[in-house]
């Protein structure tokens, strides 16, 4: 089913947005909007290279449920590329899944073996996201 929001909308009086209270002003050469997997990477990166940036979320912590608790081989080249993969492998609690059958029906139901890749990460790792980005966040402050 669609609806067209515009027929709700006709008839309707405007109101102006409500004003938000500025809570805090900083300067930055560099704001980042969103500290998902991408927004923390580059987060990340522009801090290593001595950009001043800003890294804007909307929530205050990373205690919340994630979509992205998965790693895949190539993202996990990535970040080993970086210097993370083998960080967050030693000190955040993860599963290595090399293997997967779904439960289909059918005596041969298709595999991903992830092993087949080769590689230095022939696997997916199961790893909670906002363990994840606690410690890219860690990562990117002064002094570490």
């Amino acid at each position: 089913m669609a609806i067209d929001v515009r027929q709700h909308a006709e008839g309707q009086p405007h109101t102006a947005a409500a004003a938000n209270d500025i809570r805090d002003v900083h300067q930055t050469s560099c704001c980042v909007v969103g500290a998902g997997p991408a927004g923390m990477l580059l987060g990340l990166l522009l801090a290593r290279q001595g950009i001043s940036t800003t890294l804007l979320e909307s929530h205050a912590d990373f205690d919340r449920d994630f979509r992205g608790d998965t790693i895949h081989p190539a993202i996990m080249e990535i970040l080993d590329e970086v210097g993370l993969a083998q960080r967050l492998l030693d000190t955040v609690p993860h599963t290595k899944v090399q293997r997967i059958v779904p439960p289909v029906p059918g005596p041969n139901p298709p595999a991903v073996d992830f092993r087949k890749l080769g590689g230095r990460f022939p696997f997916m790792t199961l790893m909670r996201a906002g363990r994840t980005r606690r410690r890219c966040t860690r990562r990117a402050l002064p002094g570490d």
